[in-house]
C-alpha cells in the first residue's frame, strides 16, 4: 500500500509540473528521512540517491518535436522546463508589486483585495492568465491583512504545531503544508485541512494507545 501511494504521488507530481507541490513532498521527504536516518541508514540512503538521480533524470530530459500537420507541438517527457521559468520569474514579479502595496498600505488593502482591487494584473507577467493571486500565504496575509494579520496566522500555525503529537504525522504535514504556502496561496483549500485534522486525530489515538501500553506492562 505505501509504494503504491509512492507510486500515485510522484505520477500525480510529474505530470503536474507544481512547484508548490514538490516542494511540500520534498520537504515532508527530508524530515521523515531525518527521522528515520539511525534504523534504517543503508537502504534510505539508496532511496535517497535514487530519488536524486530520477529527479535529474527528469529534469534533463530533450523535449521532443512531433510535426503536427504544418505546425510543430512540443512534447516533453520530462518535468515541464517552460512551466518552471513562468512560475519563477512570474513569482518574483507578482511578489514584487506585493511588497509594494504593502508598504503603501501597511495595515493591509483587505481580505480579497488582491483579487477585487484587479491588483495584480498578470497580462504582463503570463499571457493566459488573469486571476489576482499573489501565490504566497504569508505575503498575502501581509499584504492583504497587514502585520496583524500575518501574526495571527503564524499564532495559527504555532497553536497547530503545539496541539501536534511530537513525532507524528501531523507535525510532518504541518511542515509540508508550510512549504507549499510560501510558494501557493492554500489556506482556502479545504481539502489541506481535512488531511490535517485526520492527522492530528490519528496521531493522538496512537498516543493514547502507547501510553495505555506502558501503563498496562508495569
Amino acid at each position: 500500500d505505501r509504494w503504491l501511494g509512492a507510486i500515485t504521488l510522484a505520477v500525480g507530481l510529474y505530470t503536474s509540473s507544481s512547484f508548490g507541490a514538490i516542494t511540500m513532498v520534498l520537504a515532508m521527504s527530508a524530515v521523515w528521512f531525518t527521522r528515520t536516518l539511525r534504523s534504517h541508514t543503508a537502504v534510505l540512503a539508496v532511496v535517497l540517491i535514487g530519488i536524486l538521480l530520477g529527479t535529474v533524470f527528469l529534469l534533463t530530459r530533450p523535449v521532443q518535436e512531433v510535426p503536427v500537420e504544418e505546425s510543430k507541438v512540443e512534447v516533453s517527457s520530462g518535468l515541464s522546463e517552460s512551466r518552471f521559468e513562468k512560475s519563477q520569474t512570474g513569482r518574483l514579479r507578482l511578489w514584487t508589486r506585493g511588497l509594494g502595496q504593502w508598504a503603501d498600505n501597511p495595515w493591509g488593502i483587505g481580505p480579497s483585495g488582491a483579487s477585487d482591487r484587479k491588483f495584480i494584473e498578470l497580462h504582463d507577467v503570463r499571457e493566459d492568465s488573469s486571476i489576482g493571486q499573489i501565490h504566497s500565504d504569508p505575503l498575502g496575509m501581509l499584504v492583504e491583512r497587514g502585520v496583524i494579520g500575518l501574526v495571527g496566522w503564524i499564532g495559527m500555525w504555532v497553536s497547530f504545531w503545539s496541539a501536534a503529537p511530537k513525532r507524528g504525522l501531523a507535525r510532518l504535514m504541518i511542515l509540508g503544508f508550510l512549504m507549499q504556502t510560501v510558494f501557493r496561496e492554500t489556506i482556502h483549500y479545504r481539502h489541506l485541512w481535512i488531511v490535517l485534522a485526520l492527522a492530528m486525530v490519528i496521531d493522538h489515538r496512537n498516543e493514547a494507545r502507547s501510553r495505555g501500553s506502558i501503563v498496562a506492562a508495569t
